[in-house]
C-alpha cells in the first residue's frame, strides 16, 4: 500500500542583508498562499531585528502572523554577537556577513535540514538559496555527497522520503530556468572605497564562479521603515518628487559627496525624499541649517517602505547606487552641479520623456501580459 503523500515544505536561505530577505519573505508569502509550508532561515542577527520589531507592534517571528500557516523565520547562528548592553545594533559589515557564511551557516544549515520539520508542521521537500549567499551554495555538493538532498534540492534522507514502488512520494519543486546573458559592462559595482570595491569584486567571481553549477535558477524580474513620507508623498504632484535612496549594503560615501549631493538637490528646486541614515559618518557632510532650509519641500528619514515609495504616483526621479547599463565612467567626485543637471535630464528633458515612455511601456507589458504567462506557470509549478 503506497505511502500517504507528504505535505511539501520549502526552506528558502536569503543572502544575509535586508535588501535580500525581504524579496525573499515574498517569495514564501506566495509558496504560503499556494498551499506550501514554507520556512525562511535568516542569521540571528536579521532575525532578532525582525523578532524586536514585531514585538512593538504586537507580532510574532511568523511574518503572517493572523493565519494560522504564515511564514516561519528560523535564526541560523552567525557567530556575531549582540552588544553586550542590549541595545540595537547596527548591520555588521561585509566582512563579517562574509566571515559567518563561511564558517558558520553552512554547517548550521546542515543541521537545520537534518531536522524532522522545517517549524512549519511540513518536512522539507525543497531548499531555496540566493544566489548570492555563495558560500552556502558551494555546500550544496557537499550535502547531496551526504545523501541529505538530491541534486534536484529534494531531502532524501530515509526519514524524510518514501518510496512508492519506484517513485518518490515526496517531489522537489521544478523550475524553468530562463535564459539570462549578462556582459562583463552589467555587473554592478558598489559605492565605497578600492579595498570595499576589491573585496566586493572577489566576493562576485566567486559567487559567479560557483552558479556554473546550478540546475535551476529562479530570477526575480520585478522590480525600521518611516510610513509618514507615504502620506507626505500624497500631498506631492504626480511625477514631481526625486526619491534619493542608496540602500543599505552601501557604506558612507563621505562628507564632501554628500554636501554635492544635497546642494545639488536643493538647486533643482524640486521635491525630493532623501533616505539618509541618521548617523554621523553619512548626515556630517550635509551643509548648515540645509534641513530648515529645504523642509518646505523635502523630507528626509531613516528609512522608508521601498516598494510603496517607488509605486507611489508622486515619484518621477530615483536616484540610486546602482551601475546597471553604464557605458562609460567620469573621473573625479560628482560635484553639484552634475547632480543638478542629471536631474533636470531626467525630470524635464526629451532624454527623460523617453525614459519615461519606456517605463510606461515595460510597466504595461509586465503587468498584463508577461504577469499572465507567469502566473500560469506559477500555478503550474504548484500543482506539481
Amino acid at each position: 500500500m503506497g505511502a500517504e503523500a507528504i505535505q511539501p515544505a520549502v526552506l528558502l536561505v536569503p543572502f544575509p542583508a535586508q535588501g535580500h530577505v525581504t524579496p525573499m519573505l515574498h517569495l514564501a508569502r506566495a509558496l504560503v498562499a499556494n498551499g506550501v509550508a514554507a520556512t525562511v532561515a535568516v542569521p540571528d542577527f536579521i532575525h532578532r531585528r525582525i523578532a524586536s520589531a514585531s514585538s512593538r507592534v504586537g507580532g510574532t517571528t511568523h511574518v503572517d502572523a493572523d493565519e494560522d500557516r504564515g511564514v516561519v523565520l528560523a535564526s541560523i547562528p552567525s557567530g556575531i554577537l549582540p552588544p553586550e548592553d542590549g541595545a540595537a545594533a547596527d548591520p555588521p559589515g561585509f566582512a563579517a556577513i562574509l566571515h559567518a557564511m563561511e564558517h558558520h551557516m553552512p554547517a548550521q544549515l546542515e543541521r537545520m535540514l537534518l531536522t524532522t520539520t522545517t517549524g512549519c508542521g511540513g518536512r522539507v521537500a525543497c531548499l531555496v538559496v540566493d544566489v548570492l549567499a555563495y558560500r552556502v551554495v558551494a555546500a550544496i555538493p557537499e550535502l547531496i555527497g551526504k545523501g541529505i538532498i538530491s541534486d534536484s534540492g529534494t531531502p532524501v534522507l530515509s526519514n524524510q522520503a518514501y518510496n512508492d514502488g519506484q517513485e518518490l512520494v515526496i517531489r522537489g519543486l521544478r523550475i524553468l530556468p530562463p535564459q539570462l546573458e549578462l556582459s562583463t559592462n552589467e555587473l554592478p559595482w558598489f559605492v565605497g572605497d578600492s579595498a570595499t570595491q576589491k573585496s566586493r569584486f572577489a566576493f562576485w567571481i566567486q559567487t559567479l564562479q560557483r552558479a556554473w553549477g546550478f540546475r535551476s535558477v529562479l530570477i526575480n524580474s520585478f522590480p525600521g521603515e518611516d510610513s509618514t513620507c507615504i502620506g507626505w508623498l500624497d500631498a506631492q504632484p504626480t511625477a514631481s518628487v526625486v526619491y534619493v535612496s542608496f540602500g543599505s549594503w552601501v557604506g558612507p560615501i563621505g562628507h564632501e559627496k554628500i554636501r554635492e549631493l544635497a546642494l545639488g538637490l536643493e538647486a533643482t528646486g524640486r521635491p525630493f525624499l532623501w533616505v539618509l541614515k541618521n548617523d554621523p559618518l553619512w548626515r556630517a557632510g550635509l551643509p548648515r541649517r540645509y534641513v530648515e532650509r529645504v523642509a518646505s519641500r523635502s523630507k528626509l528619514v531613516e528609512w522608508a517602505p521601498q516598494e510603496d515609495v517607488l509605486r507611489h504616483g508622486a515619484i518621477g526621479c530615483y536616484l540610486t547606487h546602482c551601475g546597471w547599463n553604464l557605458h562609460r565612467l567620469k573621473l573625479g567626485s560628482v560635484s553639484q552641479d552634475d547632480v543638478r543637471d542629471c536631474i533636470e535630464r531626467v525630470m524635464d528633458g526629451a532624454e527623460g520623456t523617453r525614459l519615461s515612455e519606456k517605463m510606461k511601456e515595460l510597466r504595461e507589458r509586465v503587468v498584463t501580459a508577461e504577469a499572465r504567462v507567469l502566473g500560469a506557470g506559477e500555478r503550474q509549478v504548484f500543482r506539481e
